[in-house]
C-alpha cells in the first residue's frame, strides 16, 4: 500500500482516535513502506506504562474500523532523546555476514539483555538466509495450478498437524501427524496434490537458499559487519552498566572463540566518566587554589586551616543530601559543587575577619563576648548573601520538563553546599577559632585599607566619573555578549561529526556498500579522524530511525569521531573540501556536528528548522513552492540550500484492471493482485528448521523463467514488459497480465509527515557562510507573510520558554523581597540590585578572550551572577548602616563601610576566581568552560566596579532618605 493510501486509510483514523489521549502534548506521524508510525509526546514526568495502557485502549477501540487486512497496531514506549550507550561491530574472519548475524541475534543479544541496567538491544546490518521456492509458472500451469495455489499446497504439506490423543495405560499421549521437513533435499521433494494428481515439488520449482531482503547496512573497518546498539535504562548508572557490558563482551569473546571478532566502536560511558573525572579534578584543584589564597589573605595558618576546612565539609554535606534524595553523582551535581567551592568560604572569611578586627580594635586578648559581638555584627550580611545565592537556584528546582530534570541536581548541590558553608562559618568556625586562639594581641596591617580608602574618598567627592564608567562598561559588556555566536554546544568543542550521503532513490544496498566503503576509507585517511562507522537503512523494529522524517533507506550516515585535542573546525573544513572528490556525482552530502547529550535531552538541535503546513500533502507541497519562490526573491544572488524532508519519491507501476475483460474471463482484481504479488517478491508461507536454525520459506515465481534478461540468481523482474507478459492461469490456459490490465508509471512520495493531524513538510534553510543573520531576517519576514510557514522547535526551551522567563523574573522578584525583608525597606533592594548589571562588563570580554559563545553554560553562569554579584553590596551596606546608626554622616558611613570590608571582599572574590580557573583549564566540556568564563569575568568586573559604585549609591540613598540616628558628640572610633 502506498504512503498516500496508508495516510488516508490508516494514519488519519488512528490519529483521530489517539487525539483524545489524556496527557497528550503533541502528535507526529510518518507514513512510509506500508507502515504508519505515530509518535505521541506526553507531558514530562508522565508514567510511560500508564500512558501506553491508555493508548492501547484507544487503539483497541478503533482497530475494528480499520481496513480489512490491516495488522493490529503495536504500542511501544520509545525515548527518541536516548542514545546508545555502546555500539558494537561484530564480524567473522571465516564465515559469511548471514552466519555472523545469526550468532549475534540468537546468542549475543540475549546475553547482553541479561546485563543489569540494559534497557534495549537493537541490531542492524546484514540479512538472514531464507529458503525460496522459485516456481516455473508454465510447468505449474501444465499441472493446472498457479503460484498461489502451489504456495497453499506447500503450506499444508509442510506442517505438523495435531491429531488428538491416545491413552497408554495411565499416560495420555498426544498424536501429531508429522509433515515438516528437516532437510533441504527432503523439502524439495515434498509430495503435493493438484487437480492432475500428485507430484513432487522439484518437478515444478527449484528450491534455493539465499540471503533474505536486507533492511539495513553497517560499515566498519572497510567491510560490511553486524552492528549491536545497546541502550541503558534511564534510571541506572551508565558508567557501571558499561563496565558490566564490557565484562560480558569479554566473556562472550572467549566463549565464541577467535572466529568472531567483537569491537566496541562507541562507548558513551567514557565521555561521561571523563566528564566526571574532569569535574572532580577541577573541584580538587579549585579547592587547593582557594585554600592557598585563603592562607595568603588571612596570613595565619590556623585561621586559614579553619576556613579551608569548611570547603570539603560543605561539599560532603551536599553529597549526603544528593544521596538521601535519590539523586546520582553526575556532571551537573558535581558542577554545582564546583561552582560552590569559591562561595563556601565567603561567609567564613567575613566572620573571621570581623573577629580579627574586633581583637585589633580592643588591643586585648580574645574573649567570648568579643566573638559573639563580631559574629552578630556580620551575621545579617552573611545570611543575606547566602539567601540571595539560594534564591537564584530555588526556582530552578520547579522548572518543568527536561529543563528541571537537567539543572535540578546542580541547583540542589550548590544550595546545600553554600548553606552548609554559612552554618559552619557562623556557628562552628567562631567556636573553633576561640578554642584554638592564643592569648596575644593581634597586629594587623592597614596598608590595603588606606590605599583603597584614599581612592574611594576621591570617588565620593566626584561620583559622576565612576557612574558613567559603570554604565558604559555594563552596556559594552552586554553588547559583547549579544555579539557572541548563539548555540547550545560550541562547535570548536565538537567530538563527533555526522556525515550523510544521500544516494539516488532506488539505489541498492550493494552499491551503497561498495561506494560507502570507499567514502569511509577516504574519510578515515583525514588527519584528525580517529575512526568512523556507517549505517544505512533500518531494521523494521528500529522505530527511532524510521520515525525520523529525514530518514531514507538510501541515506548512508557515517559517524566520524574527532581525535582528542584536534581542532574540530579544521577537521570540518577538511571534510567539506574532500567531499567534492570522494562523493559520487549523483549523490548529495551533508555534514553536521553531533548533538550534545544535554541538548538531545532538551530536544535542542543546533539547526532548528521550519515546517510548511497544508490541509493535504499536495497543498503542503504547493505552499513549499511559494516559500521557496519568496525566499529566492528576497535572497537574490545569495541563494541558500533548502533541505526538505520527507522529500524522497518512488516510482511505482500502477496496474489498472480492465474490468469488462476480467468479468468475461471469470477473474477479479484479487486474483490479478495475487499473481502480481507472487511475481514481484513472493510470499512467506512458513518456516523450516535447518541445523537448529529456523529459516523462512518464501514462494515466488521464478524470474529466470519469465524474463529473458534475468538469470538464475535474479530476485526480481527487470522490466515492465516482463511484468506485462506475466502469465495468469485460466481454465483455457495461460493469459498474460498485459491482456487484462493497463500499466502506468506513477511517481508518489515515499513518505508523508503530519504534526497534530495536519500534513507538513520539514524545511531547513542552510545559508551561505556569513549570511546567517540576513537569512534569519528573511525567514522572519516570510513567516509574517505566509502563515503556513512556522518554526519547528520542539525543544524544552521552546515548550517551557515562558516558564524559563517566569523563573528569571521570579528570581529577581524573590531577590527584591528577600532584601526588602532583611533591610525593612522597599527602596534599598532596588539600589542593591543595580550592582547586578555590573557583572555584564566582565562577562562579555571574558567570553571573547576565552573563545566561548552564548550557550547554555554561559547563560547559566550569568544567572548565577544574579545572586553572587549583589553579595558584596550587601556586606558593605550592613557595615555602612552600622556606622550611620552610630551617627556618622552618610558619606563617612559609606566610606567606612567599604574600607572596613575591603579585605574580606577581595579575599572571597579571589577564592571564587581561583576556584573557577581549574574549571576553565580542565573543563569537562564546552558548556562548563563557558559557564566558568562568564562567572569569572562577571565576578571580577562586578567586584571592582561595585567597590566604588556601591558606596556612591549608598551615600546618595542615605543622604536623601529619612534616616533616624542617635545623637552623639563625636564620631566614634570604627569598631570593625
Amino acid at each position: 500500500m502506498s504512503s498516500t493510501e496508508m495516510r488516508s486509510l490508516i494514519t488519519k483514523s488512528l490519529e483521530d482516535a489517539l487525539a483524545s489521549a489524556r496527557g497528550l502534548s503533541s502528535m507526529r506521524s510518518i507514513t512510509r513502506d506500508s507502515r504508519s508510525l505515530i509518535q505521541l509526546d506526553f507531558a514530562w514526568g508522565e508514567d510511560s506504562n500508564r500512558a501506553a495502557a491508555r493508548v492501547r485502549e484507544l487503539v483497541d477501540a478503533v482497530y475494528p474500523s480499520l481496513p480489512e487486512g490491516a495488522e493490529r497496531p503495536i504500542v511501544l514506549p520509545v525515548d527518541n532523546a536516548s542514545a546508545p550507550l555502546l555500539v558494537l561491530a561484530v564480524t567473522s574472519t571465516r564465515q559469511s555476514v548471514a552466519f555472523t548475524r545469526r550468532i549475534v541475534e540468537y546468542e549475543m543479544k540475549a546475553r547482553l539483555r541479561q546485563v543489569a541496567g540494559v534497557g534495549m538491544v537493537s541490531m542492524s546490518g546484514g540479512s538472514d538466509n531464507e529458503i525460496v521456492v522459485l516456481v516455473d509458472v508454465e510447468k505449474a500451469a501444465a499441472r493446472q495450478v498457479d503460484v498461489s495455489q502451489l504456495a497453499q499446497a506447500i503450506g499444508q504439506a509442510h506442517a505438523d498437524i495435531p491429531a488428538g490423543s491416545v491413552r497408554n495405560g495411565r499416560l495420555e499421549l498426544s498424536v501429531v501427524a508429522r509433515g515438516r521437513s528437516t532437510r533441504l533435499d527432503e523439502f524439495s521433494r515434498i509430495l503435493l496434490n493438484g487437480p492432475s494428481g500428485a507430484f513432487p515439488l522439484d518437478q515444478l520449482a527449484r528450491v534455493v537458499e539465499r540471503p533474505a531482503r536486507q533492511d539495513s547496512l553497517f560499515l566498519y573497518g572497510g567491510s560490511e559487519q553486524i552492528c549491536l546498539e545497546v541502550y541503558a535504562r534511564a534510571d541506572v548508572d551508565p558508567v557501571a552498566t558499561a563496565r558490566e557490558l564490557r565484562g560480558s563482551i569479554a566473556d562472550m569473546s572467549r566463549a565464541i572463540g577467535d572466529d568472531i571478532k567483537i569491537e566496541i566502536v562507541r562507548d558513551e560511558s567514557l565521555a561521561i566518566a571523563s566528564s566526571v573525572q574532569g569535574l572532580g579534578l577541577s573541584i580538587v584543584l579549585g579547592a587547593i587554589a582557594a585554600i592557598v589564597v585563603l592562607l595568603a589573605a588571612l596570613r595565619s595558618l590556623r585561621a586559614g586551616f579553619l576556613v579551608s576546612a569548611t570547603i570539603p565539609l560543605s561539599a560532603a554535606c551536599s553529597l549526603v543530601v544528593l544521596s538521601l534524595t535519590g539523586r546520582s553523582l553526575n556532571s551537573m551535581s558535581l558542577g554545582g559543587i564546583g561552582l560552590a567551592i569559591g562561595l563556601i568560604s565567603d561567609n567564613a572569611v567575613v566572620v573571621l575577619d570581623a573577629i580579627v578586627a574586633r581583637v585589633h580594635k580592643a588591643q586585648r586578648p580574645l574573649d567570648r563576648a568579643m566573638v559573639v559581638e563580631a559574629v552578630m555584627e556580620v551575621a545579617g550580611g552573611t545570611f543575606g548573601s547566602t539567601i540571595t545565592t539560594a534564591v537564584v537556584f530555588v526556582p530552578i528546582l520547579f522548572l518543568p520538563g527536561a529543563l528541571g530534570a537537567l539543572f535540578a541536581d546542580l541547583a540542589i548541590s550548590l544550595i546545600v553546599a553554600n548553606t552548609a558553608g554559612w552554618i559552619m562559618g557562623v556557628f562552628a568556625l567562631p567556636s573553633l577559632y576561640f578554642l584554638m586562639h592564643r592569648p596575644t594581641v593581634a597586629v594587623r596591617s592597614e596598608v590595603l585599607e588606606r590605599k583603597y580608602g584614599k581612592a574611594l574618598a576621591t570617588v565620593l567627592r566626584r561620583p559622576q566619573f565612576v557612574i558613567v564608567i559603570s554604565i558604559v562598561s555594563a552596556i559594552l559588556g552586554l553588547g559583547l555578549i549579544l555579539q557572541r555566536p548563539v548555540s547550545f554546544m560550541p562547535e570548536d568543542e565538537v567530538t563527533e561529526y555526522i556525515y550523510t550521503v544521500s544516494f539516488p532513490a532506488g539505489t541498492t544496498f550493494e552499491r551503497i556498500s561498495r561506494d560507502g566503503t570507499a567514502i569511509q576509507a577516504r574519510i578515515n585517511e583525514l588527519e584528525g579522524i580517529s575512526h568512523s562507522y556507517g549505517v544505512a537503512g533500518a531494521e523494521v523494529a528500529d522505530l527511532v530511525r524510521r520515525s525520523d522524517p529525514a530518514w531514507s533507506p538510501q541515506n548512508l550516515v557515517i559517524y566520524c569521531f574527532v581525535k582528542a585535542g584536534f581542532d574540530s573546525l579544521a577537521l570540518r573544513d577538511s571534510l567539506f573540501r574532500s567531499s567534492t572528490t570522494i562523493v559520487p556525482a549523483d549523490c548529495e552530502y551533508f555534514i553536521q556536528a553531533a548533538i550534545d547529550p544535554a541538548a538531545r535531552l532538551l530536544g535542542i538541535d543546533s539547526q532548528q528548522g521550519l515546517v510548511v503546513r497544508g490541509d493535504e500533502p499536495d497543498r503542503a507541497r504547493e505552499n513549499l513552492a511559494q516559500f521557496k519562490d519568496r525566499l529566492r526573491v528576497l535572497a537574490g544572488d545569495a541563494e541558500a540550500l533548502v533541505q526538505v524532508s520527507p522529500s524522497s519519491r518512488v516510482t511505482r507501476i500502477l496496474v489498472i484492471p480492465l474490468r469488462e475483460r476480467l468479468s468475461l474471463l471469470g477473474l477479479d482484481s484479487s486474483q490479478l493482485a495475487s499473481a502480481m504479488g507472487y511475481a514481484a517478491e513472493g510470499a512467506v508461507i512458513g518456516t523450516i528448521e535447518l541445523d537448529g536454525i529456523s529459516q523462512s520459506i518464501r514462494v515466488a515465481a521464478d524470474p529466470a523463467r519469465l524474463d529473458d534478461n534475468a538469470d538464475a540468481g535474479s530476485r526480481y523482474l527487470t522490466s515492465i514488459d516482463a511484468v506485462r507478459s506475466l502469465p495468469i492461469l485460466l481454465k483455457e490456459g495461460l493469459l498474460s497480465v498485459g491482456a487484462i490490465a493497463n500499466f502506468v508509471e506513477d511517481d508518489i512520495p515515499a513518505a508523508l509527515a503530519r504534526i497534530d493531524r495536519r500534513d507538513v513538510l520539514y524545511v531547513r534553510v542552510l545559508p551561505p557562510v556569513g549570511q546567517e543573520k540576513p537569512y534569519a531576517k528573511m525567514i522572519m519576514t516570510i513567516k509574517q507573510e505566509l502563515p503556513f510557514v512556522q518554526d519547528h522547535d520542539e525543544s524544552a526551551l521552546k515548550q517551557h520558554g515562558k516558564a524559563l522567563l517566569g523563573t528569571i523574573i521570579l528570581v529577581i522578584v524573590l531577590l527584591y523581597l528577600v532584601l526588602s525583608a532583611q533591610f525593612e525597606s522597599l527602596g534599598l533592594p532596588a539600589l542593591l540590585l543595580t550592582t547586578i548589571p555590573l557583572a555584564l562588563a566582565g562577562a562579555g570580554p571574558a567570553l571573547i578572550l576565552g573563545g566561548a559563545g552564548l550557550d547554555s553554560g554561559s547563560v547559566l553562569g550569568l544567572v548565577v551572577l544574579f545572586g553572587v554579584a549583589v553579595n558584596n553590596a550587601i556586606i558593605m551596606f550592613e557595615t555602612t548602616q552600622q556606622y550611620r546608626m552610630a551617627g556618622c554622616s552618610s558619606g563617612l558611613a559609606a566610606w567606612l563601610g567599604a574600607t572596613k570590608r575591603i579585605r574580606p571582599i577581595l579575599a572571597t572574590t579571589a577564592t571564587t576566581i581561583v576556584a573557577l580557573v581549574p574549571m576553565i583549564v580542565f573543563s569537562a566540556g564546552a558548556a562548563q568552560r563557558s559557564m566558568s568564563l562568564a562567572m569569572l569575568g562577571g565576578l571580577f568586573a562586578s567586584t571592582v566596579l561595585s567597590l566604588f559604585l556601591a558606596p556612591v549609591l549608598f551615600n546618595n540613598w542615605l543622604r536623601n532618605s529619612k534616616f533616624s540616628a542617635p545623637a552623639v558628640k563625636k564620631i566614634p572610633e570604627p569598631d570593625a
